[in-house]
């Protein structure tokens, strides 16, 4: 019990100090509080805007020092998590806190960016579920799990399509079996009905759930049989705890099991409208997510961050605008499919041919060396499609690289796009240095 004259918390104006460096950092305003404890923004000397988290005093509080203490012996696993920096203290002040990045203001959690009436574009959307595949990768590699993959955690920029990852106190070793076990309805089933502790597998479901959200706007396991349960009966009444243990733990039916239909989603979700926008491949990656890897909690039945990547990547390969304006995808299983907007069959955009498989060309399709090259190098630019300047709905591509192209229009002769130049799309074999490409109509 704390005494009168114990200060819990530092004040706006007072100065912490940063255990090995040193530094003095000066509490300029408190932003949040929550369980754990108070967040502040602080300021260092140089003037840097840095986050303060500040823990509520708990009989927990030696371990949360400790676990803190050896995350911030880890550098940052990627550029996307708010991780530790170092161990704050003030003499006259009960407790500690630590440092983080501070997390700029573009940053939102999904919730609010899906309660927006403006949707960001399919680019957006692929981008950030791509950064976040990549920072679990990351952080995955060296071992250590986040134990607590939810909304309030993973903030997203709805503009530019990149990520924050806070909170991250929560992260762990596997073998720690200490600390918090998630938020329910991002808990792995094996999680909420006990005996197993949080791990990079459970994370794995977790990271799953939020991509059905980021992707489908609703929960993958949150369907009619569920809001069935719901009654307004007195005495019938059921807690959420008592729902989430039973419908995601105990009884979970994803809401498009191939094999189990009693759990589709209601007629007014949104998860109808979003799932059939999107091409066979992706939803099977959905479906694997959540029927083998909801039944079978382990790496090789669960869906992983390198095959939620390629899936991304391919996702983002096959975008392209139908003659409504809508974008939309190119479904190769089903080539006749309707337009999500105008309920007609788009003609037919190009394609181009590389080694790593059929690319839809559309404005902002990037042709990178891993199109080329399989070498996992997205980064780099070959080429890059545009609209045509003065011609409607024609396409060009910009030579991006550092060398020449040689192309072979069909019924042209041949010629050379050297680096900074665009060349009309149309069908043509296109020869970049020692790999060939080919573009067509379908």
């Amino acid at each position: 019990m704390s005494t009168a004259s114990e200060i819990l918390y530092p004040s706006v104006g007072d100065e912490v100090t940063m255990r090995r460096t040193e530094t003095v950092i000066r509490i300029e305003s408190r932003v949040a509080e929550g369980g754990q404890g108070v967040v502040f923004r602080g300021m260092d000397s140089h003037g840097h805007d840095l986050a303060v988290k500040w823990y509520r005093k708990n009989k927990y509080l030696d371990r949360q020092y400790k676990q803190i203490e050896t995350l911030t012996n880890y550098s940052r696993p990627h550029p996307a998590f708010a991780w530790p920096i170092d161990i704050i203290s003030h003499p006259s002040i009960v407790g500690f806190g630590y440092t983080m990045a501070w997390v700029e203001a573009r940053f939102v959690s999904l919730v609010e960016m899906l309660k927006k009436r403006v949707q960001p574009n399919f680019r957006t959307l692929i981008s950030i579920g791509i950064e976040l595949s990549e920072a679990f990768a990351a952080l995955h590699s060296r071992g250590l799990c986040y134990r607590d993959i939810n909304f309030g955690n993973l903030l997203v920029d709805p503009y530019q399509g990149d990520v924050a990852i806070v909170d991250n106190d929560n992260v762990g070793s596997e073998s720690n079996r200490q600390g918090i076990k998630g938020t329910l309805r991002f808990m792995a089933p094996e999680l909420i009905i006990g005996g197993a502790a949080p791990s990079i597998v459970t994370d794995l479901y977790s990271l799953g759930v939020f991509m059905f959200y980021l992707f489908m706007h609703g929960h993958p396991l949150e369907g009619q049989k569920v809001n069935a349960s719901y009654t307004w009966d007195k005495g019938q009444e059921q807690s959420e705890t008592v729902k989430v243990t039973h419908f995601f733990g105990e009884n979970p039916v994803f809401v498009y099991d191939p094999w189990d239909e009693s759990n589709r989603p209601e007629y007014d979700s949104p998860v109808i409208r979003w799932w059939d926008i999107y091409p066979e491949f992706f939803k099977n990656i959905f479906i694997k997510a959540f029927t083998t890897g909801l039944k079978d909690p382990s790496l090789m039945k669960r869906v992983n961050e390198t095959q939620w990547r390629g899936a991304l990547r391919q996702l983002n390969d096959q975008l392209f605008t139908c003659d409504c304006g809508a974008a939309v995808f190119k479904d190769f299983d089903h080539p006749n499919k309707k337009c999500w907007n105008c309920g007609g069959v788009s003609s037919n955009a190009p394609v181009i041919k590389v080694p790593s498989g059929t690319c839809v060309m559309s404005p902002g399709f990037n042709l990178t060396r891993h199109h080329l090259f399989k070498d996992f190098n997205y980064k780099d630019t070959i080429g890059a499609v545009e609209p045509h300047p003065t011609i409607p709905r024609q396409l060009v591509m910009r030579n991006m690289s550092n060398i020449s192209w040689t192309i072979e229009p069909v019924g042209e002769e041949i010629k050379t796009v050297k680096p900074g130049q665009r060349m009309q799309v149309r069908a043509m074999k296109i020869h970049f240095d020692k790999i060939d490409a080919d573009i067509s109509d379908n």
